[in-house]
């Protein structure tokens, strides 16, 4: 029987050549270009095999996973990943239920892991291994909770890295290690991004390994070169100024209103009927099926940065103090920035959080019919942040430091005419 694959990219040429390749193998092949086309698909078909990337630009890719699990708990998963592997990060992964093949690959080592995976028998149950693992790649944030013979134990994840983990008394990496040694338990996941301290450095591959094999049996080389590392990363987070410390706590409140709003897709996305590829037939002359006329891409309106980077560096000369100023758009990518040069800051990365988090708050402004929602400012001990809403869906941000010589009054007047100034470019 050939065996159903459902193949899910983003990339129209990747996605036709992987599914020529597996229909010529004598595979049925489904193809979906996002997670809402994947679950419509998910929801027809009973599947064989699902090849994807985790990483979806519309919903939650480990959440897409375990839907289908549910679905269907005898559909093989194999993962795309952009990782360059060494080998015992490697030999970690392979020892779960999830196949895994990295970018570049050969189209025959895809066919030859289908083929492996579709004739093992039954159902293989993923645990908090395979879990992790997806997380980790796909470097989410959350919290899990585990239900465990010994009481409820939670293990916190902050952008795929496991930062601390308790249970009853245990903590850090001994709890970690306690909790996932239980064979298959019940856990729960949640989408946020935990404000908890980190006690955990170790990167997930060798504590999965040592939860493998046991701490003795790690080579000695890989501890050494790790110990070096988690040093770094201590000696990174002594080093963390305040201002670098808020900044990253902002980031991180903003960043859990993603997840909820990629959660609600899985329950809310709307069918499309999907499209199969079946085996190869005996060749046959037919005409060419008539092409579509391409569609006329919109003219992008190009925006004068210099004209952008004049403005706030405007600023910057009346109000010297001044952190950092940006102007981005409305996904969060910088037009223009000025920042000090002393700051160790992704402005480009917190400018994404901040308008994320501002247009989740606009929204809810509106729906309690309080209006519309112009200004926020968030105040730290170490700095005032304003976010101000330009006309045409872009935003302007500054970064103030808090020091009493410093009027906060007068740098929201002064953001309040460059604003003004800044929408006329962007109009």
């Amino acid at each position: 029987m050939a065996i159903k694959t459902l193949i899910v990219d983003d990339e129209e040429d990747i996605l036709q050549e992987l599914s020529t390749a597996l229909s010529n193998a004598g595979m049925i092949v489904f193809t979906a270009k996002d997670g809402r086309k994947a679950l419509d698909v998910l929801k027809r078909q009973d599947l064989d095999v699902i090849v994807t990337d985790i990483r979806m630009p519309d919903i939650n890719g480990i959440e897409l996973l375990l839907y289908a699990k549910e679905l269907n708990p005898d559909i093989k998963v194999i993962v795309i990943t952009a990782y360059g592997s060494e080998a015992v990060r490697r030999e970690v992964l392979e020892k779960g239920a999830i196949g895994y093949l990295e970018k570049p690959f050969d189209v025959k080592d895809l066919i030859d892991l289908i083929n492996s995976l579709a004739k093992k028998p039954g159902t293989e149950e993923w645990g908090i291994t395979e879990i992790l693992q997806l997380i980790n790649l796909d470097k989410k944030s959350a919290i899990l909770t585990v239900k465990t013979p010994e009481g409820e134990g939670k293990i916190y994840i902050v952008d795929g890295d496991v930062y601390h983990a308790e249970l009853g008394e245990l903590s850090g990496k001994e709890a970690f290690l306690k909790i996932i040694s239980y064979e298959r338990p019940k856990f729960d996941i949640k989408w946020t991004t935990p404000k908890v301290k980190r006690t955990i450095v170790r990167p997930l591959y060798l504590l999965l390994l040592e939860a493998i094999v046991g701490p003795s049996e790690v080579p000695e080389t890989l501890l050494r070169e790790e110990k070096v590392e988690e040093e770094k990363k201590e000696e990174a987070v002594a080093e963390e100024s305040p201002l670098e410390k808020a900044l990253e706590q902002i980031g991180r409140l903003f960043r859990e209103v993603e997840p909820e709003e990629e959660a609600a897709l899985i329950e809310t996305a709307a069918p499309a009927a999907p499209e199969a590829v079946a085996p190869p037939q005996p060749e046959r002359v037919t005409a060419p099926p008539p092409q579509p006329t391409p569609a006329v891409a919109p003219t992008k309106k190009i925006v004068d940065r210099t004209a952008l980077d004049s403005l706030l560096q405007s600023l910057i000369r009346e109000m010297p103090d001044i952190i950092a100023i940006a102007v981005v758009d409305a996904n969060g990518s910088v037009l223009s920035q000025t920042t000090a040069a002393n700051l160790n800051i992704d402005v480009a990365t917190v400018s994404r959080f901040l308008v994320t988090g501002f247009s989740g708050l606009a929204t809810n402004v509106v729906n309690a019919n309080l209006g519309n929602m112009h200004e926020v400012l968030i105040s730290t001990p170490a700095s005032y942040i304003l976010i101000r809403a330009l006309k045409g869906s872009s935003y302007l941000i500054g970064i103030l430091p808090t020091v009493k010589e410093i009027s906060l009054g007068l740098f929201r007047l002064k953001m309040n005419k460059l604003s003004t100034r800044l929408e006329e470019v962007l109009a």
